[in-house]
């Protein structure tokens, strides 16, 4: 019973089996940890995969890249199919509604888009990779492109945000010219959330602000290294 053992002078006294039973106890009590930390989503690794393999909340429970690259698919055919008649106003407003659907679907009643937004997506990717990069097993790669991954993931968010400023006046637009024009800002916008664009025409696209956008968050998560 505890109290009556004798007393032995320290650690370095007891049998080397006892030493090796506590040493492997705690290991196994660490590993307990260590998993159930992951279980939790505390990992760096979880976190990542949360943004591409899958997360909770997204229809389907995808990951929050797929689900924004599925709303920009749509917004981007929507987008397209609205300059296709510029003499066309109701077709302009109903395709150019349906990219604010995908865009952002809140308060907007059905639509073509999966009912999440990509600007939802975007936002959930800012939020992930940073947690990512705070993780305590977070390497080097993981926190140098989580600052790559953000920078471009705002990129789109706040695009989204000019499209869905554009979508509002061409839904108030009198004239088929006007809302061609406003459509065709709105294409362009769309375009630079998926691909990004060369902002400072240097010839190339990175994933600093105003250039990055989903390509360069496929590419620097796939610089983390993390499967």
């Amino acid at each position: 019973m505890p109290g009556n053992e004798p007393v032995t002078g320290g650690e370095k006294e007891r049998p080397v089996k006892t030493r090796i039973f506590v040493a492997l106890a705690s290991l196994m009590v660490v590993t307990t940890l260590s998993t159930q930390a992951m279980a939790q989503g505390s990992s760096a690794a979880a976190h990542i995969r949360h943004i591409t393999t899958h997360w909770n909340d997204t229809p389907g429970g995808k990951g929050l890249l797929p689900t924004a690259d599925a709303e920009a698919a749509v917004a981007l055919q929507h987008a397209k199919l609205a300059v296709a008649d510029p003499t066309d106003l109701a077709a302009v407003k109903l395709h150019v509604g349906h990219v604010a659907h995908a865009l952002d679907p809140a308060g907007r009643g059905p639509g073509p888009g999966l009912g999440y937004g990509l600007m939802r997506a975007a936002a959930g990717i800012i939020a992930h990779v940073s947690l990512a990069a705070e993780a305590p097993d977070a390497t080097p790669a993981i926190k140098t492109h989580a600052v790559h991954v953000a920078a471009s993931a705002d990129n789109v968010v706040e695009r989204a945000k000019q499209a869905l400023v554009l979508t509002g006046q061409v839904a108030k637009a009198k004239s088929a010219a006007v809302a061609d024009g406003l459509a065709r800002q709105i294409l362009a916008l769309v375009n630079a959330m998926i691909d990004g664009q060369d902002a400072d025409h240097d010839g190339r696209i990175t994933w600093k602000k105003g250039e990055g956008g989903l390509a360069q968050v496929h590419q620097h998560l796939g610089f983390m290294g993390v499967q």
